[in-house]
């Protein structure tokens, strides 16, 4: 955000919100410079920096797609002061297996930790079961960070996800090391980092979006891992969140996600291995066969 030795005026403040947008992932072509012109157009006659809000929003999904959002008030988040509500992860052993309900999240740093350990401390505790079931079925996103951080166990470390942007390169990744995940929402280290080999089953449903996908991904193509239920929302991208003079913020995608096994995901729905619908008993009949 540009520094100001006064307040911008409103069509400043418009201008400069625009400018923005131009990071992101399909702010390019004649689409993007049309919907560019009509919203500076549209500012120039703004009295207050509300006036500008549905000009900003309209250019905004042009520059990033259906995964982008505006927000009047700064989103809550791991620089929030305030603790939020939010759920922590279920771990139950059912016989031989783990089940695992994986809860959307966003909260503060403290939290995120909370989260994080939950899961990796309930890993570490039925380390000796046969299989695990990570339920992402509902999971619409938020911080990716605790998710695969709590999840590490079931990970090796190294690269785990790339940022491709408009250009085509790659910049950047989601790294998880000794228990602890960066380049990817919150920086969080479990304090239960040994490494456990067991089969894993994800459930995914319609609903599964956004962190919940890429924690998926973290897991595409790998040994002994196998998808079950329904497609996902489509929401597999990196948005960067950007703040206004009056504290309303922009939460612009600028990336799609490309996995360790080389696939670009965007803004298509992830398909799972076994369509089901009933993707628990389907999961523990996969389990059952794996040795």
């Amino acid at each position: 955000m540009p520094l100001y030795l006064l307040p911008p005026s409103p069509e400043r403040y418009g201008q400069v919100a625009i400018e923005l947008l131009d990071s992101g992932l399909y702010a390019h072509g004649e689409a993007w410079q049309k919907a560019r012109r009509e919203a500076l157009d549209s500012v120039k006659t703004a009295k207050s920096y509300e006036d500008t809000y549905p000009a900003i929003t309209k250019a905004m999904h042009v520059a990033g797609g259906k995964h982008t959002f505006f927000s009047p008030q700064p989103v809550v988040g791991r620089d929030s002061k305030s603790p939020v509500a939010f759920t922590l992860p279920r771990l139950e052993r059912r016989g031989d297996y783990i089940h695992i309900g994986m809860p959307p999240f966003v909260g503060t740093t403290a939290q995120a930790e909370e989260y994080a350990n939950t899961l990796a401390n309930g890993l570490q505790a039925h380390k000796d079961a046969k299989g695990v079931v990570i339920n992402l079925a509902g999971n619409t996103g938020g911080d990716m960070g605790p998710m695969i951080a709590g999840l590490s166990p079931l990970l090796p470390d190294g690269g785990l996800l790339g940022w491709e942007y408009s250009d085509g390169q790659l910049h950047g990744g989601v790294t998880l090391a000794d228990g602890k995940v960066t380049g990817g929402g919150t920086a969080v280290a479990v304090k239960q980092a040994g490494k456990i080999r067991m089969p894993i089953a994800i459930i995914t449903d319609g609903k599964t979006a956004s962190s919940g996908e890429l924690t998926l991904l973290a897991f595409r193509g790998r040994k002994q891992v196998r998808t079950f239920g329904a497609p996902t929302a489509g929401y597999a991208t990196s948005n960067q969140i950007m703040s206004l003079y009056n504290g309303a913020q922009i939460g612009l995608t600028v990336a799609r996600t490309k996995a360790h096994t080389g696939e670009t995901f965007g803004d298509k729905p992830i398909a799972p291995d076994v369509t089901a619908a009933d993707p628990a008993a389907a999961a523990i009949a996969w389990l059952a066969q794996q040795k």
